[in-house]
């Protein structure tokens, strides 16, 4: 079909001339346009100000967040390198934005860590930025941590799934009057055994417990007198209990519950292990050194066969054709598995001074004692101090 200037009239055949121009907006040519949305993306003083005023919710939004930025700029980086030396110039501009964006969000976070009562303590530790500092300062709730291991339970890394056996009851009991935390009144059981103190809970209560595995908590007693547990019932009684029953170890995950730790802060666990990892070679990265020399220890053990009973309760989980089977069915771990052991011994050395820390903080009274140091005779005991390393390196986000 012709026109009547006898040239092709182009029906049904798309215009694209205009194709990657913009049009001016608001006044702006293209180029200014282009600034202008930068600007968009940056973030003002009065934002990042801002930022400090964040509840852990909204943090909890930002640290998701960054990391999904960040997926999306690997993604996006990848495919500017898989195209060669001339990437389309669209491949690129999203890459650039993307590592904008991520930088601007990592400076929100900075920002809400500065603001909080553990923010200077946690840019002294090498290997632990803003965006670590900040996933962490939102998803843990001092108030529901008296003790490290109520950590290491909510992050899915208190240790292997416990067994039946190890079940233990909790016994909260409330004196009514004001108790020494450091000497805690004695309390036995009907059976006769006594009970461990472990961490105390107020100026009146003190937290007990008392290995029970799959049998019931026996009858606490206190100066011969049976103690009445807490309710209506019970109101006007002096002394008075709370029963829980928990486990030693990574509380078991059955079909159907709910899962018993918080998934995204396991992640950030992992994250920060692979960092302490990744910078064990510097002098100044405590937590590096520590997963360094806690790698050699579980090698020389791997050697000797002293984790071979963790290699045979491995060996089912495992198809014959894999590496890691041909490891297990030789009484040893795979150097994977060796190195992931290395990584959680450095992250859980972590978290237990971050709890020393934040508990005296928050409760204003220095932290239990780490239970196998309190009970279990270990006497290694590291002050958190010594974690606190960083000089004029920036830490990685």
């Amino acid at each position: 079909m012709k026109s009547k200037n006898g040239k092709p009239s182009g029906a049904g055949i798309p215009d694209y001339s205009g194709f990657g121009k913009i049009a001016p907006v608001g006044g702006y040519d293209e180029e200014e346009l282009e600034e202008h949305f930068d600007e968009k993306i940056r973030l003002t003083r009065d934002l990042i100000e801002a930022s400090r005023t964040m509840g852990s919710e909204e943090a909890r939004y930002l640290v998701d967040a960054y990391y999904a930025t960040q997926e999306n700029r690997k993604r996006t980086d990848n495919q500017v390198r898989a195209l060669g030396t001339e990437p389309h110039f669209l491949i690129q501009w999203l890459s650039e934005k993307n590592r904008t964006l991520e930088h601007q969000i990592g400076r929100a976070l900075d920002s809400y860590t500065q603001a909080h009562p553990m923010g200077d303590w946690m840019r002294g530790v090498v290997g632990i930025g803003p965006v670590l500092s900040a996933g962490l300062l939102a998803h843990i709730n001092m108030a529901h941590c008296p003790t490290v291991g109520h950590i290491w339970q909510f992050a899915g890394i208190a240790g292997p799934v416990a067994e039946p056996a190890s079940r233990y009851a909790s016994y909260r009991i409330d004196f009514g009057t004001e108790i020494d935390p450091n000497k805690p009144p004695h309390i036995d059981v009907a059976d006769g055994r006594d009970l461990t103190p472990y961490f105390p809970d107020g100026p009146t209560a003190h937290v007990y417990r008392l290995t029970v595995g799959t049998s019931d908590a026996p009858l606490p007693f206190y100066k011969d007198e049976p103690i009445p547990e807490k309710g209506p019932e019970h109101a006007e009684d002096e002394v008075t209990f709370e029963l829980q029953y928990k486990y030693l170890g990574q509380k078991p995950w059955e079909k159907g519950q709910k899962r018993p730790f918080n998934a995204t802060l396991k992640v950030i666990c992992w994250k920060i292990g692979q960092s302490f990892m990744k910078l064990s070679n510097r002098e100044d990265c405590y937590y590096g050194r520590t997963y360094r020399d806690r790698k050699a220890y579980e090698i020389a053990n791997n050697e000797t066969g002293l984790l071979a009973e963790q290699a045979a309760k491995a060996l089912p989980h495992f198809k014959k054709t894999t590496e890691a089977y041909k490891w297990y069915e030789k009484g040893m771990l795979p150097p994977a598995h060796i190195d992931a052991r290395a990584r959680r011994y450095a992250v859980k050395l972590f978290l237990s001074h971050m709890h020393g820390e934040w508990h005296e903080k928050f409760f204003g009274r220095p932290a239990p004692l780490p239970y196998p140091i309190a009970h279990l005779q270990h006497v290694h005991f590291i002050p958190p101090s010594v974690g606190q390393t960083k000089g004029s390196a920036p830490a990685p986000l």
